[in-house]
């Protein structure tokens, strides 16, 4: 990873921590998934979202948008759902890009975590005006 990359890759981390912060969410930034043999560097460790045992989060750079396949692999080995962000998008926080990718990836974690803007599984999405 060169310095431009790295510099990207803090902007990230920050934007998921006020997110985190703003939006009431349980988050681990960033994260190291350790699987096998191997450690890979996440931006974050979502506990509650994309899967019953949570999920990790990579990080793609324009202009190839390439997937981290040593992510990819720990990911599948540890039960974990699995998202790659384009940095160029998550290098800010912005409310309704983050909160559409949570909607997205849907919340498996216990009721009273929820937090009260995320729509329980299946009941629809929530509305742009509630955070």
């Amino acid at each position: 990873m060169n310095e431009a990359e790295r510099n990207q890759t803090k902007r990230v981390c920050d934007a998921w921590r006020k997110a985190a912060d703003i939006l009431k969410i349980q988050a681990v930034i960033p994260f190291m998934l350790e699987a096998a043999e191997k450690s890979v560097d996440c931006i974050a460790f979502l506990p509650h979202y994309g899967s019953p045992n949570g999920m990790v989060i990579g990080l793609m750079f324009p202009p190839a948008l390439k997937t981290n396949q040593d992510l990819i692999a720990a990911a599948r080995s540890k039960g974990l759902f699995y998202s790659f962000i384009n940095v160029a998008s998550y290098a800010n926080y912005d409310a309704i890009v983050f909160k559409d990718a949570l909607l997205d990836w849907e919340y498996f974690g216990p009721p009273d975590l929820r937090p009260s803007w995320m729509p329980a599984r299946g009941a629809g999405k929530a509305k742009e005006d509630d955070v």
